[in-house]
């Protein structure tokens, strides 16, 4: 609820900050189990799947050593949604011959 919130008053839901330029999804990965709720709220709000931190990470990245499996099954649906959809607007011509 508070997420959406921010989000209706303006706040940017993938700013990064800190030292590795986290995004408060990458910090949701970064919780493990403890972060799904969180990381499935952010999504809602429309975060960023494909932004990277400072460490070229992504938070599928940041999931994955984290350990969460359901984590980790979300950001990567949620990534392929986000890559198919680009590959509509760009309507290329996946035919095989």
């Amino acid at each position: 609820m508070t997420y959406f919130l921010f989000t209706q008053r303006g706040a940017d839901v993938d700013q990064q900050s800190g030292r590795m330029k986290n995004t408060a999804l990458h910090e949701a990965a970064a919780l493990g189990p403890a972060g799904l709720q969180s990381a499935q709220v952010l999504l809602s709000c429309k975060a960023g799947v494909r932004r990277r931190n400072a460490g070229g990470q992504t938070a599928y990245d940041v999931a994955v050593n984290s350990g969460c499996n359901d984590t980790v099954s979300l950001l990567a649906a949620r990534t392929g949604r986000d890559l198919l959809g680009k590959l509509g607007k760009h309507k290329l011509n996946l035919q095989v011959l």
